[in-house]
């Protein structure tokens, strides 16, 4: 009876110990399953925290700048004394007044901030430059804030301004450059007009600029081979750096003149100096530089001066009056672009300022990829871009009303909205007229099973054509009369209508805008909420061209006209990639998400797996050890 107690005694203490050993196992399985999921989790956020810019410019500034003590007595000693500022840029003017465009806000900085007595001297890049080395002016507005890097690593120098040998005299030697004030994007610009004909000449090899632009000639030697890429040559690219040639001319008008006439392929501009010409057509934005060449600072090569650059500096990253002297020169920026457009549109934006308030504007359909979309974050695409270029260089605004399909219509014609979105300019007995035209396909869509039907010759095709029913949006019933698809054609209210009914197999295939169907199937149906359970084909040879944009009451032919002009400034500013990459940008960034999404749940199921066959591996050795006992 004893041996038997004892013998349960020891049973029990086994089934304690191997309960207690279970539980560590699991904990140690719990915490390894814990820290693969935040491993993985924060991943995405690694990738993000790497584009965000420094730890200087995402950290928290002080809400006003305050002067050490040691900086008093340094712009203390500066009292009395007036400092020569050179200006060299139409963005720094606004013609002869004494308004100084946008260095103005800096201005009262200096005067104010600093107790400095400022005066501005307008010359161009190659009469300042002189002077600033000369010693005549004490700074010059619009030095390439990347020189700024580039001497805290090197003494070497590369413009006209860095060439001088500065051995002679240490106090006049180096160039003293701040943080950037202003970004001031470059571009690079081609001639899409007719080029006059030049007999016993080639193609010209030259690329132009502004003679003396500092900023130019650094993209030039930084960007020699990309701009080579796209000059022509006796049929072949010049893209190694050191065979462009570059041609300097007398000023931005020059440049343009040396476009027009041939004299040059391509040219290096500030895109500022495209508004002087709106709204001139022929000239194309063919490549956009990083802000290496885009950011403008304030320079000086007088090492007493140096020291109020750097009190600049820490007023610029050191408090929020900083950010607030940025803001002010780029609205500055901005109300001179409004200003030249305003010059040559001065009827027509008088009269839409004049009704005051927001205009409203409605969406026809519910989704049209790339072009225009809306979501819990706004407004995207083409158009939306658009609008908001339009409310920049214009000060109009504009809000999307709630209005879809033939209550926007409605609207237009009560005009509650002063403009509709992608209503289509064709077919019917419309009485619109139209900005911003996209051009697009409708296209037809089977099922890859029914696909083989339209394998065969031109008359097997249009059998399989006129053996089943189309669907197409309510607006493109119109574009189809007096073709193959004329009486065999359903009409749905929208986008999503129509490929819910596709899916279902209510009609036999669709008929769509090709850029809608192509974002469909990068989104996967996302965007309008649909699940693709088929292998989608589209029937070749088959396309039918339509075109839609905003849609104005008749008697808004002006403004429509107008706007029709904004558009083709507005391409012309911005490349093609750039205009349709937002979609494409939306789900790249989707796919990444779910990318991660399946790495964590790999990570996962195999800590699963792992806590499985341990305790798959001990229940063994238990009932192993049990046997044994």
């Amino acid at each position: 009876m004893f041996k038997e107690v004892l013998k349960g005694d020891k049973e029990r203490k086994e089934r304690k110990k191997k309960r207690m050993y279970r539980r560590k196992i699991l904990k140690k399985c719990a915490v390894m399953f814990l820290a693969a999921v935040l491993l993985i989790g924060s991943l995405p956020c690694l990738r993000v925290e790497g584009t965000r810019g420094t730890a200087q410019e995402n950290g928290e500034r002080a809400m006003f700048f305050e002067l050490t003590k040691e900086e008093e007595n340094y712009l203390s000693g500066l009292s009395g004394r007036t400092l020569f500022l050179g200006g060299c840029e139409d963005g720094i003017w606004v013609g002869d007044a004494v308004e100084y465009g946008a260095a103005a806000p800096l201005l009262d900085v200096l005067l104010h901030e600093f107790g400095l007595e400022v005066e501005i001297v307008r010359g161009t890049w190659e009469e300042n430059s002189a002077a600033l080395k000369e010693g005549e002016l004490d700074f010059l507005i619009g030095v390439p804030a990347v020189w700024r890097e580039e001497e805290s690593e090197s003494s070497a120098q590369t413009t006209a301004l860095k060439e001088e040998d500065t051995a002679q005299d240490d106090s006049k030697g180096n160039l003293y450059v701040s943080e950037w004030l202003r970004e001031s994007p470059y571009v690079l610009v081609e001639y899409v007009g007719e080029l006059p004909l030049k007999e016993g000449e080639g193609e010209t090899k030259k690329a132009a600029c502004a003679f003396g632009n500092p900023v130019a000639e650094e993209l030039f030697s930084l960007f020699s081979g990309v701009i080579g890429s796209f000059i022509k040559a006796d049929g072949k690219d010049i893209s190694r750096p050191g065979e462009v040639s570059v041609l300097s001319c007398a000023g931005e008008d020059a440049v343009f003149d040396a476009l027009k006439d041939g004299s040059a392929a391509v040219a290096v501009l500030p895109e500022d100096a495209l508004f002087s010409i709106y709204p001139a057509t022929e000239f194309n934005v063919i490549y956009r530089f990083s802000q290496i060449g885009g950011r403008e600072a304030i320079g000086t090569m007088d090492s007493e001066l140096a020291p109020l650059l750097k009190i600049l500096d820490r007023y610029l990253s050191e408090s929020q009056e900083g950010d607030l002297l940025r803001e002010a020169i780029f609205n500055r920026q901005q109300n001179i672009r409004q200003e030249k457009i305003f010059a040559r549109e001065k009827k027509v934006l008088k009269e839409l300022k004049a009704g005051g308030g927001v205009f409203g504007y409605a969406q026809v359909g519910l989704d049209a990829m790339p072009s225009f979309w809306c979501d819990k974050d706004g407004e995207h695409g083409k158009i939306a871009d658009f609008l908001l270029f339009v409310m920049e260089v214009t000060g109009l605004s504009f809000e999307r009303d709630g209005f879809l399909g033939a209550k926007a219509v409605q609207a237009l014609d009560d005009g509650d909205i002063l403009f509709a979105v992608g209503m289509p300019a064709a077919g019917g007995e419309q009485t619109y007229c139209y900005a911003a035209i996209l051009q697009d396909w409708l296209i037809p869509i089977v099922t890859a099973k029914d696909g083989a039907a339209f394998g065969g010759g031109e008359e097997e095709v249009q059998k399989a054509l006129a053996q089943r029913y189309w669907g197409v949006e309510q607006d493109f019933l119109p574009l189809l009369s007096g073709t193959a698809f004329d009486g065999r054609t359903v009409g749905f209210s929208d986008g999503q209508a129509l490929y819910e009914a596709f899916e279902k197999g209510e009609v036999g295939g669709m008929l769509t805008g090709q850029e809608n169907y192509d974002a469909l199937l990068l989104s996967g149906g996302d965007f309008l909420g649909v699940s693709l359970k088929d292998s989608y084909v589209m029937v070749p040879n088959i396309r039918l061209p339509i075109a839609s944009g905003l849609a104005f009451a008749e008697e808004n032919q002006r403004v429509a006209d107008f706007f029709s002009r904004l558009w083709q400034f507005y391409r012309n500013l911005h490349t093609e990639e750039e205009i349709a990459g937002q979609f494409r940008v939306k789900y790249e960034k989707a796919e990444r998400a779910i990318f991660y999404l399946v790495r964590a749940l790999c990570v996962c199921g195999a800590v699963l797996v792992l806590f499985l066959a341990v305790l798959i591996i001990r229940g063994a050795r238990g009932g192993k050890s049990a046997r044994r006992k």
